[in-house]
């Protein structure tokens, strides 16, 4: 099967899109996965690069809650706990 930007671009959108509930708004948040919110990270950190931006952790920050919220998923109150989140934890 040949690939074409519309084909590939419908794939991303049914693989990114979360399912929608008619007037259900009682499902549970849950905590995304690290490597997930790390790919977001990557993805919004590369969207809001651009000569204008001026204050781009905030602009980083309210990209991947936007993301985090579609999916039904727990946001971040600053861009220093989602770095936090995705950093590695030493062992003691």
């Amino acid at each position: 099967m040949k690939k074409t930007p519309l084909k590939t671009l419908a794939l991303l959108l049914s693989l990114t899109t979360p399912p929608t509930f008619a007037e259900d708004n009682d499902f549970e948040v849950t905590q995304p996965d690290v490597s997930y919110v790390s790919a977001i990270l990557d993805n919004c950190t590369y969207v809001t690069d651009t000569p204008e931006a001026t204050n781009s952790e905030q602009a980083i920050l309210a990209c991947v809650n936007s993301e985090l919220k579609l999916s039904a998923y727990s946001t971040f109150s600053s861009y220093k706990k989602l770095i936090e989140f995705i950093t590695p934890k030493e062992s003691s």
